[in-house]
């Protein structure tokens, strides 16, 4: 086999980019040399309107701020009483309702005591009707009258002292 012959390619030229000339960039003109200056004497002022102005503006800036602090001391003591009556209320109405709890708890129970008594006064009643000995009825129930009489008037005064409450 024969050897193949390199071909060259060809290639387009590339168009080289023109560009343009940059504007010529003037240079600030330097400063010519001169003799430098000494500063200025600065000279003591004696005190002036202006410092005593600054001072009476001083002492009402600071009378203002005195204010503004009396002002807040103020406020800060009404919070702190107005949360000691908050706390009192508070105080009040939980002893209130726990007084009220009790009460209510005291009047449950003399009714439930009532009720047994009930139940224990019928069947005594119903043993006498069994044995015929009706005779004795006002005997037989004089304690359980007074019970019932007491029961009843323990439970009015409890109640009582329950509606005083308000919560």
């Amino acid at each position: 086999m024969e050897k193949a012959k390199p071909t060259k390619k060809k290639t387009k030229a590339i168009p080289k980019k023109t560009t343009k000339p940059k504007a010529a960039v003037k240079k600030p003109n330097k400063p010519k040399a001169t003799k430098k200056q000494e500063p200025a004497e600065v000279k003591e002022q004696e005190p002036t309107e202006s410092k005593e102005t600054e001072e009476k503006e001083f002492e009402t800036t600071e009378e203002k701020l005195r204010k503004m602090g009396d002002k807040l001391s103020e406020a800060a003591d009404k919070g702190v009483m107005a949360l000691k009556e908050v706390f009192e209320r508070v105080k009040d109405f939980s002893s209130d309702a726990a007084e009220l709890t009790k009460l209510k708890i005291e009047i449950r129970n003399l009714k439930t005591d009532r009720e047994k008594l009930y139940a224990s006064m019928g069947k005594k009643l119903w043993d006498m009707k069994k044995t015929d000995k009706f005779g004795n009825v006002q005997s037989t129930f004089n304690e359980d009258f007074t019970k019932l009489e007491d029961f009843a008037d323990r439970i009015a005064k409890k109640e009582k002292q329950a509606e005083k409450i308000s919560l």
